[in-house]
C-alpha cells in the first residue's frame, strides 16, 4: 500500500509483534491465542513454530484452501474470492489442552442470505448499480484474467491494462505487477461494463509516469520475473516493450533482449514509464524506482480504472491479443 494512504498506521515485522504480544496475552490468561495474518504459509509456519503458544493461525495470501498442524498450532486458510468459509471451533479438555474441530463449508446459494448484510449491500447496489451496468465498449475476443495466467505470463488482459496506462501517461513505455489484475476469470467476447473494469482492477491505483535510465527499467524486469515459473503478483505485464527470460538463470538475471519499441534498450538512455502507484512506493519488491525523477506523481495522475475505461471507451470496441511482449 502506497505510503501516503498509511497514515495513524504503524506497520512493525509480524515475528517481532508476535514476540511482543505473545507473552502479554499469556499473562493475562486469555483462554485462547488466536492470530490474524495475511503472511504466505512459508511465513505463518515460521511464527508457528517461533511461538507455539499461539492456538490458531487464520491465515490469507494463498488464494486456495490450506489446513495445516505446526506443532500444536493449527493453521487455517480458506481460500479467496469468497468461495469457501473455515468453521473452526475451539475447545478445552479438562486437562487444559485447546481441541480444534475444523471444517471447509463451500459457499453456495443454498446458504440462506443474511437480512442486515444484504440490507446494507442491496442499498448500496442501488445507489451504485446503474452506474456500473454502463456499456464503456465492447472487446471482440476472450480477455484472460485468470489469477495463475497474468501472474506467470504475457496475457491479452495483461497488454490492454498496460496499453491503457501508457497512453494515459503519454510514456514510451509501461510496466505493472500482474497482481493488479484481481478479477481472476476469463471475460467472454462482448459488452465491457464500468463493473467489469472494476473487476479487474477494484484498487484505487493512480497512474504515474516516471523519468527513468535503461538500467532501471532492466532491474525492474528483473525483479518482476525473479520468481517464476512459480505465479507471483510482482510478474510484470508491459506495453512499448518486449523480452525474454531465461529461466535457467539465477534470480535478478533472468531478463534478455530488451527492446522499447523495436529497439535494444540502452542503459544509459532515459526513457519515460509509466507505471501504478504501488509500484512507484516500492511495492512487489520494485524498489528501483526510489530516488528516479517523477513527472506525474498521486497528485496529479488519473485512477487506473479511469485511464482503462477511458482507453476502451475511445476505440469503442478492442480486441488485445498475445504478442510476444514477453517470451522464453
Amino acid at each position: 500500500m502506497p505510503a501516503d494512504r498509511l497514515a495513524g498506521v504503524e506497520l512493525t515485522n509480524p515475528l517481532e509483534a508476535a514476540a511482543k504480544y505473545v507473552p502479554i496475552l499469556k499473562a493475562e490468561k486469555v483462554d485462547v491465542i488466536i492470530a490474524l495474518t495475511h503472511l504466505s504459509y512459508g511465513e505463518d509456519r515460521a511464527l508457528a513454530e517461533r511461538f507455539p503458544d499461539i492456538d490458531l493461525i487464520v491465515g490469507g495470501h494463498e488464494h486456495f484452501p490450506l489446513a495445516a498442524s505446526v506443532g500444536r498450532t493449527f493453521i487455517s486458510k480458506a481460500g479467496s474470492e469468497a468461495r469457501f468459509v473455515a468453521r473452526i471451533d475451539l475447545g478445552r479438555r479438562a486437562n487444559g489442552e485447546i481441541e480444534r474441530f475444523y471444517e471447509l463449508l463451500p459457499v453456495t446459494k443454498a446458504i440462506k442470505e443474511d437480512a442486515a448484510a444484504a440490507s446494507v449491500i442491496n442499498a448500496w447496489e442501488a445507489r451504485l448499480g446503474t452506474a456500473m451496468r454502463v456499456t464503456v465498449g465492447r472487446s471482440r475476443v476472450p480477455l484472460d484474467g485468470v489469477n495463475t495466467h497474468v501472474r506467470s505470463s504475457e496475457t491479452n488482459l495483461g497488454n490492454l491494462v498496460a496499453d491503457a496506462m501508457r497512453e494515459d501517461a503519454k510514456a514510451d513505455i509501461a510496466l505493472m505487477n500482474g497482481g493488479s489484475i484481481r478479477s481472476d476469470k476469463v471475460y467472454p467476447p462482448g459488452p465491457v461494463s464500468r463493473r467489469m473494469l472494476l473487476e479487474i482492477h477494484p484498487f484505487g491505483n493512480i497512474v504515474c509516469k516516471l523519468s527513468v535510465p535503461g538500467r532501471v527499467v532492466l532491474a525492474a524486469l528483473n525483479n518482476g520475473v525473479a520468481k517464476l515459473p512459480a505465479a507471483a503478483g510482482q510478474c510484470p505485464q508491459v506495453s512499448g516493450m518486449s523480452f525474454r527470460i531465461d529461466l535457467a538463470a539465477p534470480a535478478g538475471d533472468r531478463v534478455r533482449d530488451v527492446r522499447v519499441q523495436g529497439v535494444p534498450l540502452v542503459d544509459d538512455k532515459i526513457y519515460t514509464l509509466a507505471l501504478p502507484d504501488y509500484l512507484l512506493q516500492g511495492g512487489d519488491g520494485y524498489t528501483m524506482f526510489a530516488g528516479q525523477t517523477v513527472l506525474v506523481d498521486t497528485e496529479v495522475g488519473h485512477l487506473l480504472v479511469s485511464a482503462l475505461e477511458q482507453y476502451v471507451t475511445a476505440r469503442g470496441t478492442v480486441a488485445p491479443a498475445i504478442e510476444r511482449r514477453i517470451t522464453r
